[in-house]
């Protein structure tokens, strides 16, 4: 079957607006029944924004489910200080 290709020059850019033409290749590719294949990165910004929140989220859940602990913890830790003085008199 006579065939052609054609040359199509584009750019790739993230949905944040990042440029991602040095992130981004095509091939030809016959893998499941493909023919020209685009193969982009994640985006390093979105990627960074991501892990920042995640980050932060994780840090604010932990801090309010642990600090009741690490207030008893460090009460606890005041009272055998109390004892130990106590003791060492």
């Amino acid at each position: 079957m006579p065939s052609f290709a054609v040359d199509i020059e584009f750019e790739v850019f993230c949905s944040c607006g990042e440029p991602m033409c040095n992130r981004s290749e095509t091939d030809h590719s016959n893998r499941m029944g493909h023919g020209n294949v685009v193969t982009v990165e994640a985006c390093p910004s979105c990627i960074a924004r991501a892990e920042n929140s995640a980050d932060r989220d994780g840090y604010e859940r932990a801090e309010k489910d642990l600090l009741p602990q690490i207030r008893d913890l460090e009460d606890q830790v005041r009272e055998l200080r109390k004892e130990i003085e106590i003791l060492s008199t």
